[in-house]
């Protein structure tokens, strides 16, 4: 009897290269992790947390309602629905101080100026906090952009005021103005601050730009005096973290696949057929919601627990928010580590935490510059050898002592810009000066 020789099956054969590569896979997978921080990160999940809750974050949304609770004799949000209401036909408009048109401004201020007694009214309220959706946190009020575009349509009104010498209107313009950019911070969270920081630094463009043909007016100076003065107050940073903790938490929870707290549609995802890359991350990835939820509650910690005491501290307020990220930073980078590249460290709110630090630190800086250049100016003094204020008022974004210099016919008063070059003596240049004609 013959014997058939056996032969191997070329799916015998197969199945073990599949097997060999698979195991392979799983193993260069394995060191990947291995080099991650997501272990040690998910074992400081507890500590971290637990570290949030002490420093007063973790907030439900109850919690969060009343920190936007006020009393209603004191909130002056509710008279300005009709203002809202004017504006809103206007808030296309893309205008800026140095490229304006004066028949669409004064176009706009016909149907605005009759509502204004009514915002002097809410204004002498103590606040102005609209309505909010709680506990969704992604749902926003929609007054505060309105009145950011009423802060740019008074200055381009009020320049149009000066260039005719109108220094009563053009001053009680300026002065509301800076009135309203502080109340749109009145309302915890990083938009309304951002909001108000921005509409402070279009007041001070416009002082900076009268100052060179008024500056020598006794009535002028009162006017730039009291603006700056009612735009001298510090930002309430601590209340909005808490909020903003809630906020990303709630976010981040959701893009982890948390579906008890809510949806990818509640949070604004409009992809449906196509989740974010992160949640895809978090289903397969161990321990890669627990690692990503320590680093979020370990940055807000750092951030809180290193703000200074006094709220005018704003480069305090700067160095905490940049070291807590400097130093969670490398987390990121090592739960990025092999390809492990999505997490919420960089797809909720840590740089929008640190966008709000470039705008609190241009805007008191713009503000400390002005403030020195309207002292020299009032002092007169012909031997000016240095800057007249001290203390936070001599101070930029940075901490550096702000820059002085003069000429035969002006002094100059600057800060370095963003790119860290003193360029007060070109022609171009990424510094703010401000230029007195002695």
């Amino acid at each position: 009897m013959k014997i058939e020789p056996v032969r191997k099956s070329k799916w015998g054969r197969v199945g073990k290269v599949a097997l060999f590569v698979g195991t392979v896979l799983l193993c260069l997978a394995g060191i990947a992790y291995s080099r991650t921080d997501l272990s040690a990160a998910a074992g400081s999940y507890d500590k971290n947390r637990d570290a949030a809750k002490e420093m007063g974050l973790c907030i439900t949304g109850q919690e969060a309602a009343k920190l936007y609770e006020v009393q209603a004799e004191g909130n002056g949000a509710h008279l300005l629905e009709d203002l809202i209401k004017a504006i809103e036909p206007h808030s296309s408009l893309r205008l800026t101080l140095s490229k304006y048109n004066e028949v669409q401004v004064l176009d706009a201020w016909r149907d605005i100026n009759p509502h204004i007694p009514t915002l002097k009214i809410a204004l002498a309220k103590r606040h102005l906090i609209f309505q909010r959706t709680f506990p969704r946190p992604i749902d926003s009020n929609r007054g505060l952009r309105p009145l950011f575009e009423l802060v740019r349509l008074m200055v381009f009104r009020a320049d149009i005021a000066a260039k005719k010498n109108d220094c009563k209107l053009a001053g009680d313009l300026l002065r509301l103005a800076a009135n309203l950019s502080i109340h749109l911070a009145d309302e915890p969270c990083l938009n309304a601050l951002e909001l108000r920081a921005s509409a402070a630094m279009v007041i001070e463009a416009e002082i900076k730009r009268l100052i060179p043909q008024h500056i020598h007016d006794l009535i002028w100076q009162n006017v730039f005096a009291e603006t700056l003065a009612a735009l001298d107050h510090p930002y309430e940073v601590r209340r909005v973290l808490q909020v903003e903790h809630w906020t990303w938490l709630w976010a981040g929870q959701i893009l982890l696949g948390d579906t008890t707290v809510g949806t990818l549609k509640d949070m604004g995802w409009k992809k449906e057929e196509r989740k974010p890359d992160i949640t895809l991350a978090g289903g397969f990835i161990p321990r890669f919601r627990a690692a990503n939820l320590s680093r979020f509650h370990q940055y807000y910690v750092e951030v809180i627990g290193n703000l200074p005491k006094d709220p005018h501290d704003f480069v305090g307020i700067t160095n905490s928010m940049t070291k807590a990220y400097s130093a969670i930073d490398y987390s990121d980078t090592a739960l990025s580590y092999s390809y492990l590249r999505h997490s919420i460290m960089s797809f909720v709110g840590l740089p929008c935490c640190i966008h709000l630090v470039d705008s609190i630190g241009d805007e008191t800086t713009q503000r400390n510059v002005l403030f020195q250049a309207l002292s020299i100016s009032r002092e007169r003094a012909a031997d000016h050898k240095g800057l007249p204020l001290t203390g936070r008022y001599v101070q930029d974004f940075g901490g550096r002592t702000l820059g002085f210099d003069q000429t035969r016919d002006e002094w100059i008063v600057y800060s370095v810009g963003r790119n860290g070059m003193d360029e007060h003596t070109k022609r171009y240049s990424d510094d703010f000066i401000v230029r007195l004609p002695k």
